[in-house]
């Protein structure tokens, strides 16, 4: 269960402690029940706020409330909303912030609407946004033995969002003979993965390079280090990550994580971000942090207008967006065990995709996509010639693709291209990393 997901639960359960109907993301229904009604919209995630020292991310969450009373008489309808709107504040303003899952969380001035329902007594509602806020940080240190936690080397990293997390299903028991109702069901094996999102900066995202490719090839030019990692390599580490919500406390520890994949997508604005893809082992939680003084690179911000795309050293006129997806691939090895665990997480065959949407200007790229001609892409991002990540497919191959035209906004095309071994090269993607860090 993500972290958000969590706090609107933990929110709709405290609200069931009014003397009001309480339903979460449904429809209000065509009679409202005499005390009135309560919904808990899901609402919308704001963009999180990175905090540099510590890195850091604060999250921002806004629900809704969304209070309905219907009467005949408006000052009956004015009363039973007042007196909701009452409870509501007073429930959120002496919250505990839901026994610490959030740092803050406080209701916004309602918003009032009255509506005329014609042959039934009229409603009144008022919408109520709730902001939710709450912080998290990321330890991550490589394994020496896969599956244990190392006991020190850990760097604490900025991420965006995550997803990662243990599931465990239920198996239907198939047994008869003893009546029409079923008996207890079974627990399933484990499985533990999920995305997480994290900034395009320049210092931290080598370390998720190295769990995607393996160990780099580095070099040194007057404090400059330039990092090489290339993919095809046979063998990659395993980690041990700590996601921990001290105001909690709980820090969450994912056991034996590999990465399975990483997307980089490119846009004309925005903030630059990357998703990797994990797996992992096991997953455990502790109310102390395995380390109090980890290390910390100093977080870079990258913006999407820092970014470009070239093929044949040229960059690409007229493109609107672009992605590339490097993908291990991985496969868990499935074994008897009595924990519920997968035995290892190995490596399959690596795969390259993305896609590049042009408007249509020149036939550059539909003439190579004819012909079937492989091209080179080049994607980056840079702040200097000492600050720069270019990603380089080395062979890609182009569909024809459509060519729509919406409206009066020009055509467009885009192009989901697929990547291959170079030959002479002996690669399918090289990612160059340049910055003042001596080594991953």
């Amino acid at each position: 269960m993500s972290k958000r997901e969590e706090i609107l639960s933990a929110l709709f359960e405290r609200l069931k402690s009014l003397d009001i109907t309480i339903k979460r993301n449904e429809l209000a229904p065509q009679a409202i029940p005499k005390n009135g009604i309560l919904i808990l919209r899901d609402g919308k995630q704001g963009d999180p706020e990175v905090i540099l020292s510590p890195p850091m991310c604060i999250f921002h969450h806004e629900a809704e409330l969304e209070v309905i009373v219907q009467d005949a008489k408006s000052e009956v309808r004015d009363k039973k909303l007042d007196e909701i709107l009452v409870k509501v504040g007073t429930l959120l303003c002496c919250e505990d912030k839901l026994n610490g899952l959030t740092d803050y969380i406080y209701p916004k001035q309602p918003e009032i609407l009255e509506e005329y329902i014609e042959g039934a007594p009229n409603i009144k509602a008022a919408v109520i946004p709730v902001v939710l806020e709450w912080n998290a940080q990321l330890l991550i240190a490589e394994e020496s033995e896969y599956g244990v936690l190392p006991d020190s080397g850990y760097r604490q990293i900025p991420f965006i969002s995550s997803s990662l997390d243990s599931e465990q299903s239920l198996v239907s028991s198939n047994v008869l003979g003893l009546g029409r109702d079923p008996t207890q069901p079974f627990q399933d094996v484990i499985n533990v993965d999920g995305d997480m999102a994290i900034p395009i900066d320049f210092r931290n995202i080598g370390v998720w390079l190295r769990a995607i490719f393996g160990a780099p090839t580095t070099t040194n030019e007057e404090t400059v280090y330039t990092h090489t990692f290339e993919s095809g390599k046979t063998s990659i580490p395993s980690y041990s990550l700590e996601i921990g919500l001290p105001e909690v406390p709980q820090f969450i520890r994912f056991l034996g994580v590999r990465a399975n994949s990483i997307a980089f997508n490119f846009a004309r604005s925005g903030e630059a971000q990357a998703t990797i893809n994990l797996m992992a082992q096991g997953e455990s939680g502790s109310e102390t942090s395995i380390e109090s003084s980890a290390e910390v690179y100093t977080y870079t911000r990258v913006s999407q207008f820092q970014g470009y795309i070239k093929s044949g050293g040229e960059l690409l006129a007229n493109i609107t967006s672009a992605s590339a997806t490097y993908s291990n691939n991985l496969e868990k090895i499935e074994t008897i065990r009595n924990d519920g665990k997968v035995e290892a997480i190995d490596l399959g065959v690596a795969s390259l995709t993305g896609s590049i949407s042009a408007k249509y200007a020149d036939n550059i790229l539909l003439d190579k996509a004819r012909a079937g001609t492989p091209v080179d892409i080049e994607l980056g991002y840079q702040l200097s010639d000492s600050m720069k990540l270019v990603i380089s497919c080395h062979e890609v191959y182009l569909p024809k693709p459509k060519r729509s035209i919406d409206g009066p906004g020009g055509i467009e095309c885009s192009y989901d291209f697929q990547g291959a071994k170079e030959q002479e090269l002996g690669k399918m993607m090289t990612v160059t990393l340049v910055n003042d860090v001596e080594s991953y």
